[in-house]
C-alpha cells in the first residue's frame, strides 16, 4: 500500500528444488530486462562459493 494506493511490485524468485530453498531478490515496480540480469548475477554471485552450486535454471517465457 502507498500513498496512491495500491501497486504491483515485482520479485524474482528462484527456488532449489531439492531443497525447496527460495532465493528473493530486490523488488521493482517498473521490471525490464536489465533488472532480469542484474538479479540473475546477485543470484550467481550469493551462489558461487556454495557446496553445492545450480547446474541448471530454468525459466518461464513470460514478457
Amino acid at each position: 500500500m502507498t500513498a496512491r494506493g495500491l501497486r504491483d511490485l515485482y520479485v524474482t524468485v528462484f527456488l532449489n528444488l531439492q531443497t525447496r530453498e527460495a532465493i528473493v531478490t530486490e523488488a521493482t515496480y517498473r521490471p525490464n530486462s536489465a533488472w532480469v540480469c542484474r538479479q540473475t548475477k546477485k543470484f550467481t554471485e550469493e551462489t558461487r562459493d556454495r557446496e553445492k552450486r545450480p547446474a541448471i535454471l530454468i525459466h518461464d517465457r513470460d514478457t
